[in-house]
């Protein structure tokens, strides 16, 4: 309700899934946050299992930045990314 996701967008470089996506904050205040990208294989499962950390970001009043990442291998498909305070 805070932070909004938008942009988001995906392609394959060199065989592996290249993600994007925009964080806006959409409060007038700073907040601190952290997000995580996970990667899922065309059956659902994810790929490589928790071997990507959480990333904190302060993020400043109406600010959007871009986050960022690349799958661990080329058997990832889809993404999600999570966002938590």
């Amino acid at each position: 309700t805070r932070v909004k996701v938008q942009n988001i967008l995906a392609r394959k470089v060199d065989n592996l899934l290249q993600v994007s996506v925009e964080l806006h904050n959409l409060w007038d205040i700073n907040l601190d946050f952290q997000y995580k990208y996970k990667f899922f294989d065309k059956d659902g499962f994810e790929v490589a299992a928790d071997s990507r950390p959480w990333t904190p970001v302060l993020l400043k009043g109406n600010e959007t930045i871009t986050a960022q990442a690349v799958a661990p291998n080329p058997t990832a498909v889809t993404f999600k990314i999570y966002v938590h305070d």
